[in-house]
Order: structure tokens, then sequence, then C-alpha cells
């Protein structure tokens, strides 16, 4: 895509500009794009396209109120369907003595998530878990 595409894009939606400027900033700054989600968590990401991928993870304000209620006195917390992370950084943040378990069935998705999470340092029970590469269910 040239670059006039990609601007024509932008300004289509106005609220990818914002994100783009966001995004470009935190490369400037920080070498790649960095997301801020809730509970001062951040993902790093390594392109715009992951980066607006991220926001379209974020949970709502029940779902950051069920995290906030259920996971307070949690000792061991499973991330089933891992994805990026965005939710395995958030119940991290919202307990952070909790050991996270991430699982995630898609290796493609696996190698995004391992990238993102070496980059951000999501600190679980004193270590960065790895994510477990299984699908669950059926």
């Amino acid at each position: 895509m040239k670059l006039s595409e990609k601007v024509g894009v932008l300004l289509r939606d106005p609220k990818k500009l914002i994100h783009f400027y966001h995004y470009a900033s935190s490369r400037v700054f920080h070498g790649d794009g960095v997301a801020k989600i809730p509970q001062g968590g951040r993902i790093h990401t390594s392109s715009f396209s992951e980066y607006l991928s991220v926001y379209g993870l974020m949970p709502d304000e029940g779902e950051m109120a069920m995290i906030r209620k259920f996971l307070i006195n949690a000792k061991e917390v499973f991330d089933l369907g891992a994805n990026v992370g965005v939710w395995t950084v958030l119940m991290s943040k919202a307990n952070p003595q909790a050991r996270v378990h991430a699982f995630e069935p898609n290796p493609a998705t696996m190698s995004c998530w391992k990238e993102i999470s070496s980059r951000t340092k999501v600190q679980m029970s004193g270590s960065t878990l790895p994510p477990f590469l299984i699908p669950l269910g059926n």
C-alpha cells in the first residue's frame, strides 16, 4: 500500500488517526508501539495493526469490575485463549501475587504473544511465564 493510500485510510477514520499519532510517538520515544491498557499495563507492539488489535481486545467496565472482584484473592489464574496477552497482563496487574497461566492454541498468535511478553516483562509470581501452546476443549 502506498503512503498516499495509508494517509487516505487514516483520514477516513479519525479514531485511527489519533491511534496512529500515539503509535508513531511511542515508536520515536520507545522504539516500538506502546499500547496503554487499564491498571497501568502496557503492551509493546511491532506494527500499527498489532497496536490497533490491542485496543480491539480491551475489556469494558463490566469486565474490568469482574477482574477486580474475582482476582483480588486468587492465587492461580488461567487465561484460556490468551491471544496476544492483553487479559494476561490485566490479570497480572490486578493481582501481582497471583500466578497467571496463559494458554493459546494458535502457533502464529503464540509467536506474537511470546514477542510481546518478552518486551513487556510481565512479572507473574516473580517470573515471566510463557504461554502454553495447547488447545483446550473439544
